[in-house]
């Protein structure tokens, strides 16, 4: 039991340090840093005409690379320490949601890909823009909600493990 909470802990922890690194750009940041450096250039690119527009897409895929590259890792980390928490049912579910993370990563670095295509006429790029912006928020989206849903699991577990200590 001592071992179950320990790794809770670890976990919940890992979510908050990955939090607290939010606006850290240029470095190798975690998911939720690099997700909150993402929003801002997302901001860019939104607040933006289409001059400057090829830097802004260039930093926002550094950015989605850096996002991937630390949501991997945690992922990975993640796969590794749960399934004995977690058991196999809940853990498929977890793998599956990242899954379903990752591939929206790899659409929006699409979307950003083709947004800086050249020689569009200016209807396209602003709607690629849109589109851009979309899928950048729905990464955004998606990973808040799955870290919220874990992090509710987590924190379920914990209360009942620190219950079952008190005894």
């Amino acid at each position: 039991m001592a071992d179950e909470l320990k790794i809770i802990r670890e976990v919940i922890e890992a979510h908050h340090r990955l939090r607290e690194r939010v606006g850290q750009v240029g470095q190798s940041v975690s998911d939720y840093g690099a997700l909150f450096s993402l929003q801002s250039a997302q901001a860019g690119i939104a607040t933006g005409g289409l001059e400057g527009l090829p830097e802004r897409l260039s930093k926002m895929q550094e950015m989605m690379a850096s996002l991937e590259k630390g949501i991997v890792g945690h992922f990975a980390w993640e796969e590794k320490v749960l399934p004995p928490l977690f058991g196999d049912l809940l853990m498929r579910a977890l793998k599956f949601e990242h899954k379903v993370n990752l591939a929206e990563i790899a659409r929006a670095r699409s979307t950003i890909a083709a947004a800086g295509e050249k020689n569009l006429a200016q209807a396209e790029l602003l709607s690629r823009k849109a589109r851009l912006l979309e899928a950048v928020g729905n990464v955004c989206q998606y990973f808040e909600e799955h870290a919220t849903r874990e992090e509710i699991i987590l924190n379920m577990m914990k209360r009942a493990l620190e219950a079952e200590a008190e005894k």
